[in-house]
């Protein structure tokens, strides 16, 4: 056996040495080699004999803090003023692609305004998790617990100054969190993705974790991503809609990203980079 395999294993509990064995024997009856990949895929699979036990520990009756609270000390009021999304649902899918030669021109706070709130802005509120009032997003998301944070590197929007900015959807603003100049930070986060310094507002989508781990326990690292799609792709309608050009981007450095967002890239981790600009052919 290897010398560091044997290290790790002394210093398990036989609870975790257990767990472990219960997991590579799930890859390999999966049919793969033991693979990083296959040993998480496998890993993640429900079984029959526990699925009983997991629906009894899904479910809090309280949900966990849906929002990160930022005592920024400058806050940008979003336009309640609404852009209408008018063109047929059938054109937005059909044209919706991802845009990454852009104008650089400015976007109006409007039009900012407008693509936050359709994507991922409050749509209303219901009786849950033993609240009268729980806000409904834009995206569904696992269980409605609301995972994923967003992040805005501001480049040029009317009235707005560069910089790094958390969007609070509860209050319809967007939270100052550093001001500057982050064109090249976030280029140098995007690896060689050199159209990303003529966006003008990258978006950045964080994973929070605990929210969903509360109530899905092992299942929460693959209901998280999804979440992050469905966000994600709202971006790319909504967008469309509005004649924005809009473009993700998954080959991101990790760290660099966390670091720009000075979270711990464990209990909240960045998973995806969405770039949005004017674009030349509008």
């Amino acid at each position: 056996m290897d010398s560091r395999l044997k290290n790790i294993l002394a210093i398990m509990t036989e609870k975790e040495q257990a767990l472990l064995h219960s997991v590579l024997v799930r890859a390999k009856e999966g049919g793969d080699n033991l693979t990083e990949f296959s040993i998480i895929h496998n890993s993640l699979k429900i079984n029959v004999d526990n699925l009983h036990a997991m629906k009894e520990l899904a479910g809090p009756i309280t949900a966990p803090p849906l929002l990160k609270e930022y005592d920024a000390k400058e806050k940008i009021l979003l336009s309640h003023n609404y852009l209408p999304l008018s063109e047929p649902l059938s054109s937005v899918l059909q044209n919706r692609e991802s845009k990454r030669v852009y104008s650089g021109e400015e976007l109006t706070l409007q039009e900012l305004s407008t693509l936050l709130h359709f994507s991922y802005g409050v749509r209303g509120y219901m009786s849950a998790y033993n609240m009268d009032q729980f806000p409904l997003r834009m995206a569904p998301s696992s269980g409605g617990l609301q995972g994923i944070e967003l992040y805005l590197v501001v480049n040029r929007v009317e009235g707005i100054k560069k910089g790094l900015y958390h969007y609070n959807p509860f209050d319809n603003n967007i939270e100052l969190l550093e001001e500057g100049n982050f064109r090249r930070k976030i280029v140098n986060v995007c690896t060689t993705y050199e159209f990303v310094n003529d966006a003008s507002v990258v978006l950045i989508l964080s994973c929070v974790i605990s929210r969903v781990l509360s109530k899905y326990k092992i299942r929460s690292y693959r209901f998280i991503h999804e979440d992050v799609g469905f966000v994600g792709e709202n971006f790319y309608l909504v967008g469309t809609a509005l004649g924005l050009g809009v473009c993700a981007i998954a080959g991101f450095i990790d760290d660099k990203a966390d670091e720009l967002l000075r979270i711990n890239g464990k209990d909240e981790f960045v998973s995806l980079v969405m770039t949005v600009g004017t674009i030349l052919d509008k």
